[in-house]
């Protein structure tokens, strides 16, 4: 008999911690709504190359900005900036690499992936320098 009320305390006890931890009262309401926390926002300055799309399309960057480029496709990507000599390298699939807009003048410009046919498929977007 004993064995089983320390186990029941046990189990009564864990309970309570493991509600208190995630964050629900003990009638399991969210204890942090209404606290002002702030939902996390995707990372700013990253561009994802996907089978065949730019995600976002468009990208707001500041002067000077590395652009946190990733290859979330199946097939070799690398991004360019329309009218400059700005281009990554060719990313394989599931690389990471950047895009140094430091020499772009602060304007709009058309990005795309210049692997063959692949700007065709829709990998174009828009940058802007501010």
């Amino acid at each position: 008999m004993i064995r089983v009320r320390r186990a029941g305390a046990f189990l009564a006890i864990f309970a309570v911690g493991a509600l208190a931890s995630s964050g629900c009262g003990e009638d399991g309401n969210d204890v942090n709504a209404g606290s002002g926390a702030t939902p996390v926002a995707a990372a700013p300055n990253q561009l994802e190359l996907k089978d065949f799309s730019l995600s976002p399309s468009a990208i707001d960057v500041a002067a000077g900005t590395k652009i946190a480029l990733s290859n979330a496709g199946a097939n070799q990507h690398d991004l360019v900036v329309e009218g400059s000599d700005v281009t990554s390298h060719i990313l394989d699939p599931g690389a990471v690499g950047t895009l140094d807009t430091s020499s772009l003048a602060p304007g709009t410009y058309v990005v795309y992936c210049s692997i063959t046919g692949h700007r065709e498929a829709g990998m174009e977007g828009t940058l802007t320098i501010t």
